[in-house]
């Protein structure tokens, strides 16, 4: 039987991913989105939808009002209504008034339990979810996870996110929804700890050079573990003492850079922040190196090859220092392709030229530039625009 999905939301990428989602995740299922209520409205009385997500802020008319001209249409009067919001959005009250709505999900959705709600309304249509509890005076936030911010990466560059929780010494997790698994950073006083995802095929994606043989019984009992909370399974092995406790922390950090290098190759993502007051268990025990968030995102950044389109820049662009160079230069260390790069970028000659200079294969020299561009350390003029006055 296929399934109708009425799918409202101002944000593009979100009706694009949780359409990936839903489709990818549950069988014979169709997702029709619109924009602005008024034109999910007419849609939905053109063709019935076996379900409906809305989210709580359209810019065309008011999620209540929007709720209030289903529950008026007779024919539309007990099609479940999943309701999507951010932090700060009062939806007890609604959740109470209008037995439509069936379920709240809560914003950066989690691909999991979208999958779970939808496919137990779609299972269940008349079965109500039982709503949360009456919220404590004090609000809505005190029955949540505490994510003190979350967006998209389009707008809050990676750097910026890291830099903002390192200055802030935040301890929490990190979660960029990528795949049907997000990829979790676990971060202590604004450190990265330690990157890894519930997603073992993304996580596996390059099996370990090194491992000694290990019994079936007992690597099959950590995959699972790491698919159930996102501890490493080579940490699972090593305190099952199968697994040397070296070769265990060093094949989860290097599995967890890779895995987080290929979100680089992404235009935009979406990322929350949930803080907490301590880390996981297999986190909270992980040996830390001391090194700054841009350190690490740098050593991710050096996971990447030159054969994608995405670390491709124009070759006529001319790159040129930022205000930010010498700072960040100072805090790392940078290989010697990398100063190369940098040292040359005066602002006149072009990267293919850099390229030429360095005696670097073009391809080479643009992905050392990606690196240096993203970290803020470069920028890019294209030819002919760049300003008088170039920083030094």
């Amino acid at each position: 039987m296929s399934h109708q999905i009425l799918f409202l939301d101002r944000s593009p990428m979100m009706r694009r991913i949780t359409t990936g989602i839903l489709q990818r995740e549950i069988d014979q299922c169709t997702v029709r989105t619109h924009a602005r209520a008024g034109a999910g409205l007419a849609s939905a009385t053109h063709q019935r939808p076996d379900m409906i997500l809305l989210d709580y802020s359209l810019p065309d008319m008011r999620v209540e009002d929007v709720i209030r001209h289903l529950g008026r249409d007779t024919a539309m009067s007990d099609v479940p209504v999943v309701l999507m919001y951010s932090n700060g959005a009062d939806i007890s009250a609604l959740q109470k008034k209008y037995p439509i709505i069936r379920a709240a999900l809560h914003k950066p959705i989690v691909p999991d339990t979208l999958v779970r709600t939808v496919s137990d309304l779609l299972g269940h249509t008349r079965a109500l979810i039982p709503l949360p509890a009456p919220l404590p005076p004090d609000g809505l936030r005190l029955s949540l996870p505490e994510i003190p911010f979350s967006g998209d990466t389009a707008l809050t560059p990676v750097p910026a996110i890291f830099r903002r929780l390192e200055t802030g010494r935040e301890t929490g997790t990190l979660r960029f929804f990528s795949g049907k698994h997000p990829v979790e950073v676990f971060l202590h006083q604004g450190s990265v700890v330690l990157c890894s995802s519930r997603d073992l095929a993304a996580y596996c994606r390059e099996s370990p050079a090194v491992i000694p043989p290990v019994d079936k019984s007992l690597l099959d009992d950590a995959k699972r573990t790491h698919r159930q909370n996102a501890c490493p399974f080579f940490l699972t092995l090593r305190d099952r003492d199968a697994l040397n406790s070296a070769m265990a922390v060093n094949l989860s950090r290097d599995h967890g850079q890779r895995l987080f290098s290929r979100l680089w190759l992404q235009q935009s993502l979406m990322f929350e922040f949930e803080k907490s007051a301590a880390l996981p268990e297999f986190a909270a025990h992980f040996p830390t190196v001391s090194s700054t968030a841009d350190t690490w995102l740098l050593k991710t950044l050096r996971y990447l090859r030159p054969d994608s389109a995405r670390t491709f820049l124009p070759p006529a662009s001319i790159p040129c220092h930022t205000p930010q160079t010498v700072a960040l230069r100072a805090q790392l260390r940078l290989t010697t392709h990398e100063n190369l790069i940098l040292a040359g970028c005066d602002g006149r000659r072009a990267l293919q030229e850099l390229a030429w200079d360095n005696g670097l294969e073009l391809r080479m020299a643009s992905l050392v530039a990606f690196r240096l561009q993203t970290l803020g350390l470069i920028h890019l003029w294209p030819p002919r625009q760049v300003p008088d006055c170039i920083p030094a």
